[in-house]
C-alpha cells in the first residue's frame, strides 16, 4: 500500500550496506577477495568499512572448494543463471563481480528482468529436497543469526508495514547490538523457492509484519511492490451507510456518537481516473533505465496504467484492506467527534495561534498525514482519507 524508499536513497545509505554485506559474507559461498570487490567497487563503501568487513583474503582450500561448488550447483540447476554471473570468468569458481551486483541489487519486477537478461529458469530438483541453488544463496544461513538480522533492519528503520499501514514494524532492541528484541519480517517479495536467486537480493527483502507476510506467503500474486509504488491518491478509504442502521438519522455516525458504530461501513474505492501517477513513476523509471527508453510514450503509459490498476486490486484483495479497516471503525468515530465537537474554525485558530507546530491543518489528530509522511504512523492513509471526507462534509453539511 506504502512505497518505502529503496536502500539505495536513503541518507543511512552505508549504515544498511554494510550490515546488509555482513549478511552477504555469512550467506554466499563465493571468493571473500570477490565479495571484497563487490562492496568496495560495486557498492562503493569507504575501503576501512570493507576491510572490517572482509578482514582476511587469504584463500583457505575449504572456501576454494566451497566457490567450486557452488558454480557447479548453478550450472546444474541454471544454465541461464550460470551464463550470467559467470560471464568472462575462468570457470574456477571466481564470480562475475558486476553481473552479482545486478543479480542482487535488481529491483523485483519481471519488466526489468527481461530487458537485462535475468528471466532465468531453474530445473526442478532431482530429489524430494530443496534445490542447491537454496544452499548457494543461503538465506536460511542469516535467517538464524538474530544479531545481523536486528543490525540490519534496525538500519532500514521501517516504522510501519508497507503492505497494510496499520502494524509498527520498527525494530527494538533492548540494548545496543543485542539480538533480543523485535524486528520486523523480512518477506520475500519474489518468493524464494520459485526465485532462489533472488533469496539474498537486498531489494527482494520487504520489511513487513507477520500478518501480512503470512498472508502473502508463497504467493506470486501481481500485487503493488512497494520499492517502486504504492497508491497514493488513487485508493481512497470513505465510509457509507450500514444496512445495519436502524435509528438515529442517516447521518447520525457523522458526529462521532459512540452508539453509531454499526450505522455505518469503510469501503475502498480506487479512483477511475488514475490522477496520481506518481505512484508508479518510479517503476517506469526502473523499466526506462533497463533499457526501455519510449516508457512514458502514450501507448505504454496507457498499458502500464492498467497494470498498476491490476496490481492495486490485487493487493487491496489479497491484505483485505477493506476487511480490516472495519475493525477501526471507533477510530473513525473518534475523527468524525472531534470534527463534530470542534469544527474547522477551531482546527484553522490552532494554525494562526501555533503556525509552526499546526502548518497543516491535519495535524490536529496529532500526526502528519501529508503522503510523504504515511510510512512514519499507523493507519496515516486511513487517516487522510477520512480527514479528506471530512473536509467535503463540512463544505456541504451543517450541523
Amino acid at each position: 500500500m506504502i512505497q518505502i524508499t529503496p536502500y539505495n536513497k536513503r541518507s543511512n545509505r552505508a549504515d544498511i550496506l554494510k550490515a546488509y554485506l555482513f549478511l552477504l559474507d555469512k550467506a554466499l559461498p563465493f571468493f571473500k577477495k570477490d565479495l571484497y570487490v563487490l562492496a568496495a567497487e560495486k557498492f562503493e563503501l569507504d575501503k576501512n568499512i570493507v576491510q572490517g568487513i572482509f578482514p582476511d583474503q587469504l584463500v583457505t582450500d575449504t572456501e576454494r572448494q566451497g566457490a567450486v561448488n557452488a558454480e557447479q550447483d548453478i550450472q546444474s540447476y541454471s544454465r541461464g543463471l550460470h551464463t550470467f554471473l559467470y560471464q568472462h570468468t575462468a570457470g574456477d569458481g571466481h564470480i562475475n563481480i558486476d553481473r552479482l551486483y545486478e543479480l542482487l541489487t535488481v529491483p523485483m519486477i519481471e519488466e526489468v528482468w527481461a530487458l537485462k537478461g535475468m528471466t532465468f529458469a531453474v530445473d526442478p530438483p532431482r530429489e524430494k529436497k530443496p534445490s542447491r541453488l537454496e544452499s548457494v544463496f543461503n538465506y536460511k544461513a542469516v535467517s538464524r543469526d538474530k544479531q545481523r538480522m536486528y543490525a540490519f533492519t534496525k538500519e532500514l528503520k521501517t516504522e510501519v508495514c508497507p503492505y497494510c499501514n496499520r502494524i509498527f514494524t520498527a525494530t527494538v532492541m533492548q540494548q545496543t547490538c543485542s539480538a533480543d528484541g523485535i524486528r520486523p519480517q523480512l518477506d520475500h517479495f519474489k518468493n524464494k523457492k520459485r526465485y532462489p536467486f533472488f533469496a539474498m537480493s537486498i531489494m527482494n527483502w520487504v520489511p513487513s509484519c507477520g500478518f501480512c507476510n503470512q498472508r502473502k506467503s508463497t504467493q506470486d500474486r501481481k500485487i503493488l511492490y512497494p520499492y517502486a509504488e504504492g497508491v497514493g491518491e488513487n485508493y481512497l478509504f470513505r465510509t457509507c451507510f450500514s444496512q445495519a442502521e436502524t435509528s438515529g438519522g442517516h447521518a447520525i455516525y457523522v458526529t462521532g456518537a459512540q452508539e453509531a458504530e454499526n450505522n455505518f461501513v469503510i469501503r475502498g474505492e480506487i479512483v477511475p481516473d488514475i490522477p496520481d501517477e506518481a505512484a508508479y513513476a518510479v517503476r517506469l523509471r526502473y523499466i526506462q533505465e533497463a533499457g526501455q527508453p519510449d516508457i512514458f510514450s502514450a501507448s505504454k503509459r496507457a498499458a502500464h496504467k492498467e497494470a498498476y490498476i491490476q496490481r492495486l486490486k490485487e493487493s487491496e484483495a489479497l491484505f483485505c484492506w477493506v476487511a480490516a479497516c472495519q475493525h477501526h471503525k471507533s477510530y473513525v468515530l473518534r475523527m468524525f467527534r472531534q470534527n463534530y465537537q470542534f469544527g474547522k474554525e477551531y482546527g484553522a485558530s490552532l494554525g494562526r495561534s501555533f503556525s509552526s507546530l499546526f502548518f497543516d491543518p491535519s495535524l490536529t489528530y496529532l500526526r502528519d498525514i501529508r503522503k510523504e509522511y504515511w510510512g512514519d504512523a499507523p493507519l496515516a492513509k486511513l487517516t487522510h482519507d477520512i480527514d479528506l471526507e471530512i473536509q467535503d462534509y463540512n463544505r456541504t453539511v451543517h450541523y
